[in-house]
């Protein structure tokens, strides 16, 4: 990771996953504002205590609180003016097995008026092909938004430590967007980032 990262980072949803992004990045030099409907979480979070059980979690929140970063509200205006938004809910199945996306929908509405056109938009989370396609392709992001498609999370097992040590693979709706989203990764984590030419084709970069 490059030192002294200035890098403002927003992540929408702050459970188990989004909350080990949110303090793993803000351990590393990251301004991280963190977004979730559910108050309790924020509560503990600003309290400096972790609302999930994960190995140092609660630790690097607790750190992290002294100085103010995370940041978890549950206002989403707040995210106004960040650089890289970062969609972590969830995507269970509906009742006909088929992916149910109305989280990360009702997630992008909630920062789609506070994002700025060409921020850096990735959903991390286990979505189908064309979710993050413009709503006039079948999905859920305004079009002429960069965004960037991750097509894995962690396993919710050690979540900090794989998400530190993992190799992560980026695939762009564009590939402008796959560009930015890959040298986003590789200045906040020190793992190897493996890039596709698109959401939908083979390893490029």
């Amino acid at each position: 990771m490059t030192s002294g990262n200035t890098t403002k980072v927003a992540v929408i949803g702050f459970g188990y996953i989004g909350s080990v992004i949110g303090a793993t990045l803000a351990t590393r030099g990251c301004t991280v504002i963190g977004v979730d409907r559910d108050s309790t979480i924020v509560e503990t979070v600003m309290s400096g205590r972790s609302p999930f059980v994960e190995d140092t979690l609660e630790e690097r929140i607790a750190q992290g609180s002294r100085r103010g970063d995370p940041r978890v509200t549950t206002d989403a205006s707040q995210v106004a003016g960040c650089d890289v938004y970062i969609i972590t809910v969830g995507t269970p199945l509906s009742q006909t097995f088929e992916a149910d996306t109305d989280h990360v929908q009702a997630a992008w509405s909630a920062i789609d008026p506070y994002v700025s056109d060409g921020s850096l938009v990735i959903v991390k989370s286990t979505v189908p092909p064309h979710t993050n396609r413009g709503r006039r392709g079948g999905g859920v992001c305004r079009q002429e938004h960069r965004r960037c498609l991750l097509p894995g999370t962690p396993r919710r097992r050690h979540a900090i430590s794989e998400f530190e040590s993992l190799p992560i693979i980026v695939g762009g709706v564009t590939e402008r967007a796959g560009l930015a989203a890959k040298a986003f990764w590789e200045s906040v984590l020190d793992v190897d980032v493996y890039g596709w030419s698109a959401a939908r084709s083979s390893p490029r970069w």
